[in-house]
């Protein structure tokens, strides 16, 4: 058969009326996908108007005269007037939010077109749109222009170059990733139209070249009803191998249709039918992976915001917490100094019982400001602002001067209080000597409060020359294992216990972050509920180099 199928106008008549069924099935199912979409209101119209002209070109290639070849000329001229300003309105309705245009321009766009209309559907006027019929290679009825035919076809080129134009500029404003891409779609869809559409009028000014590539038609619709449909699916690559696809089917179906020998047609319908089942199937497949890999991007971006509006409201956290923290520091010294000056007797001798009482003013406000100075501490955390200043400390005399001060508080609760500080006369460690006293009063603390009877220990040991082990060992209330998972995360306290600390929660959790800022370890064992527990602070002993940080 060769290229002989393509000097015949049966090819023209099929390939035409393969052109009309599937505008017109596209555009039905775009139109009532989404029947209230302008964007789908208007494709419909378009695929309609592309349907109609392919139907009148169907039924010209197979006429029979002149005058019914003349008849269906216009009649697929009068839907070729109307493809141009609907394709060009359908680019619109995608692109208007950022490239606007005033009503007056559609008005006068399809005044335009209805001119010509009327010109090729009145019987006295359509000599000058379409002027008659001749014979033109192997064409027995080709049609010659009027001449309001040039000016038609003018406009006709001159609103598809706009439309390609403000497709082009809007591209650059759009940012979302899939109307980018519906865009090139829909750009890459008029190109195939001007390539395929100019080969139609060659013949009409006498340049002897056929239209072969009117097949296009289906591919220029069909690309165009996946930038409506299924923008969101499909990437170039998975487009571009559908169109591959498709186009191949299209030429087996016209192989077969127009093979004359009985034997060649029953070979090229099985081969049709074989490679359908294929094509259906790749396209099926390549569906699946493309809406997989959509449903990951998108679940990829709806953590990325939650993550930003996670991140956003844990500054607007911190940021409300200092500056609270910081409003609530004056007021607070206010209150401790003028309950130590009732108690020091400075305004006059106070009574046992008011004593007591502005005792327990004073106590209530250090409590409530050792909570401010937490928050105030985890917050300058989190934001990288905590300082610390370095130096290389002897943690002897530190630890000692700390069992000192806690053994008075461990006894007026009748516990028995245990120390051993066995790290020889001195032990020396890159520290900041207030915050990691701070870390051991914590502790020392924690488990006073925390030890109705029994005892608290207190130790202090050098670890293979390398590392000093401050330990704190009690017989309280014990840790639960799921507690001691969270034990060291902010606002923790131990579930189930029995003893209101009146702390902030934040007390281990700062002690962490100062630890491991010290290059060291903190962890915490127990046996269970009401059997103890002892917490460890692992800290490497220094060199004999003072650093400072």
């Amino acid at each position: 058969m060769g290229l002989d199928i393509f000097y015949s106008t049966d090819f023209y008549a099929v390939s035409a009326f393969i052109n009309c069924l599937t505008s017109l099935t596209l555009g039905i199912i775009i139109y009532f996908e989404n029947r209230k979409h302008p964007v789908n209101q208007i494709f419909a119209l378009f695929a309609l108007s592309v349907s109609v002209w392919s139907l009148g070109y169907t039924f010209w290639q197979i006429s029979s005269s002149s005058q019914m070849a003349l008849f269906w000329v216009r009649f697929f001229m009068a839907a070729a007037i109307f493809t141009a300003p609907f394709y060009f309105h359908f680019v619109y309705a995608f692109v208007k939010k950022i490239y606007p245009l005033p009503t007056i321009f559609f008005v006068c766009m399809y005044g335009i077109a209805g001119f010509f209309f009327l010109v090729d559907v009145l019987p006295s006027l359509h000599h000058l749109f379409v002027s008659h019929v001749e014979p033109a290679l192997f064409f027995p009825y080709w049609p010659k222009p009027g001449v309001l035919y040039d000016i038609y076809l003018g406009l006709w080129v001159s609103c598809l170059l706009y439309a390609g134009y403000i497709l082009i500029k809007a591209y650059k404003y759009l940012n979302n990733k899939i109307l980018k891409r519906q865009a090139v779609f829909i750009l890459f869809a008029m190109i195939i139209a001007f390539t395929s559409g100019s080969t139609n009028y060659l013949l009409w000014y006498g340049i002897p070249v056929a239209p072969f590539a009117n097949i296009c038609v289906s591919l220029y619709v069909l690309i165009l009803g996946y930038a409506v449909l299924k923008h969101h699916l499909f990437n170039i690559k998975a487009l571009a191998a559908n169109i591959v696809i498709m186009a191949q089917l299209f030429i087996l179906l016209l192989r077969a249709v127009l093979t004359a020998d009985t034997q060649e047609k029953i070979i090229n319908y099985t081969i049709l039918a074989i490679s359908t089942i294929i094509g259906v199937f790749l396209i099926r497949s390549l569906d699946k992976e493309v809406k997989s890999r959509n449903k990951i991007e998108n679940l990829v971006k709806e953590l990325e915001r939650a993550n930003e509006q996670l991140q956003s409201l844990d500054t607007l956290k911190s940021e409300f917490i200092s500056l609270a923290s910081h409003q609530l520091r004056s007021p607070l010294t206010v209150i401790k100094g003028y309950a130590s000056t009732l108690t020091d007797g400075v305004v006059g001798e106070l009574t046992l019982k008011q004593k007591e009482i502005v005792t327990h003013i004073y106590t209530s406000a250090q409590g409530l400001a050792n909570v401010v100075e937490d928050f105030l501490n985890v917050t300058k955390i989190e934001q990288g602002g905590m300082k610390y200043e370095f130096a290389r400390v002897d943690i002897v005399p530190v630890v000692q001067d700390l069992v000192s001060d806690m053994k008075i508080a461990s006894e007026d609760k009748h516990l028995t209080f245990l120390s051993l500080v066995d790290a020889g006369e001195h032990c020396y460690i890159q520290a900041d000597t207030t915050k990691i006293r701070q870390v051991f009063l914590n502790l020392v603390d924690n488990s006073i409060k925390y030890t109705k009877e029994g005892y608290v220990k207190v130790t202090l040991v050098k670890q293979n020359n390398k590392e000093v082990v401050f330990s704190v060992a009690d017989s309280g209330i014990g840790i639960s294992f799921d507690t001691k998972a969270k034990l060291f995360t902010k606002f923790s306290r131990g579930e189930g216990s029995v003893i209101n600390s009146g702390g902030s929660g934040l007390g281990l959790y700062l002690a962490q972050e100062i630890v491991k800022a010290h290059n060291g370890q903190i962890h915490v064992t127990s046996e269970g509920v009401g059997k103890g527990a002892t917490f460890s602070v692992v800290l490497p002993i220094a060199g004999d180099d003072t650093q400072s940080v």
